[in-house]
Formats: structure tokens, sequence, C-alpha cells
């Protein structure tokens, strides 16, 4: 197979498939090389549309409230981490910040237009969401990122098709890190719109909320998604696959 038509989301490709033989994930095919399948191109624009900015905003209310356990005197994100969960979330938010700034001075690069640099994510966010498609066109260029030290800035090489896949990533993380505040019922099902398996509902507080795809952005009242499965449950029984 040749690998330049795999798509380049790799292993985290939305349309991903498993070999059966080695339990290895093959991503989907591409008709044109060197790009990303459709539904990789869909999980970028549902993370610069709504997904980034309420997981900002989640993260700032973890940041703000730093929930503590009984008898502890803080909340690891990881088991052995002793790093408060505040301290990760307001970090994981200058993540998003940053990378959302890298896609919109790619863009501004590329359509030769002025760009902000003040702290505006909500701005920068506008700016990605309406040219996402210049975004995934964008050739390689240097940014500058912290090094794995955390004390110095260091250029990375990074396309147009790289900074779009890493808000993807970056949205993947901060649903890890936001579910240690809110627990999340899973639905037996994959979702009716993009087929992804990160169909679900968060219970707060305040209740469950409507059920909804962490992947593709839909969401479903109760009545809703039970008629939607009943519609499933029938054309299954009226199509059984042979």
């Amino acid at each position: 197979m040749d690998e330049s038509h795999l798509c380049r989301a790799g292993a985290s490709c939305s349309s991903r498939s498993r070999n059966t033989e080695s339990g290895e994930w093959i991503p989907r095919t591409t008709i044109l090389p060197n790009t990303i399948c459709p539904r990789c191109i869909h999980a970028i624009e549902a993370a610069v549309h709504h997904q980034l900015w309420s997981d900002y905003l989640a993260l700032h209310r973890l940041f703000l409230v730093p929930t503590r356990h009984a008898g502890s005197e803080i909340r690891s994100g990881e088991p052995k981490s002793q790093v408060p969960v505040n301290v990760m979330s307001d970090a994981l938010m200058n993540e998003i910040v940053d990378a959302v700034y890298r896609c919109a001075s790619a863009i501004a690069e590329q359509l030769d237009i002025p760009l902000r640099e003040s702290g505006q994510l909500a701005y920068w966010l506008s700016v990605v969401e309406h040219n996402i498609a210049v975004l995934l066109t964008a050739s390689a260029a240097d940014f500058p990122m912290w090094n794995r030290a955390g004390d110095d800035f260091a250029p990375v090489r990074m396309d147009g098709i790289q900074l779009g896949l890493a808000l993807v990533e970056l949205h993947r993380r901060a649903v890890s890190m936001i579910g240690i505040e809110h627990p999340r019922e899973r639905m037996p099902v994959p979702c009716p719109k993009c087929e992804s398996r990160q169909l679900g509902r968060d219970v707060t507080p305040a209740g469950v909320s409507d059920i909804n795809c962490r992947n593709c952005g839909s969401v479903w009242t109760e009545t809703q998604y039970r008629a939607l499965t009943q519609i499933g449950a029938t054309i299954l029984r009226k199509d059984p696959v042979q």
C-alpha cells in the first residue's frame, strides 16, 4: 500500500480500522496523497467551531475551583502525579491559545492579511473557523514552541494539516482532563451522525446533560436519541447483516 495515500492522522485517524491479524489501527486511504480523510477534516472543523472554546471555558472553571478529595490536599491529573489539576488545566489552556494562534498566523500568512497578536482566543478561533480550507493547504513553516524541559522556545516545523490535527489532539486532552471533574455516561451505540463511539452524556451535580458526541459535536435530547436508536434497530431487523 502506498503510504502517501493513508490519512496523515495515522493511528488517530477518525476513520481508522483495525487490522484483524496485527491488531494495529490502519488510517483510512485518501484519494489525494499526503492529506487527511473527510472525517478528520470534520474533526478539525468541530474542534474549531465549538469544542475548543467550550474546552477552554471548562478548563478555566477547573482552574478557578480546584477539587479536593476527602483526606487529600491536592487533586492529581494522573495516579502518580503530584501536580494539582488546576495548574495542569492552566497549562493546557495556554497550549490551546498558542495552537490556535499558530493556525491563525499560518492562515494570515497564506492570505497576506494582518493578524492581531494580543491575547484574543475568540478572534483567532474566528479566523481559523472561516478559513479551515486555507489552513489545510498551508506550507510547512517554523513555529516557536516550548521544549520538553519547558524552559525555552525551539522552532518546530509544521504544515497546515499538522497544525489542524494538533487542535483535535488538544480537544481530546481537554476532554480527558475535564472528565476528571464530571463523570460521563457512555452510550452503547455509535453516533448517528459521524459513527464515532464518543456518544454519551455528562453527569453533573445539576443532573445529566443532553446526549452529545465529543467527536462531531452533535447534540440530542433523550427523546430524540431514543427515536434515532429505535429507527436504527428497525432497519437492522429488516436488513440483518449476512
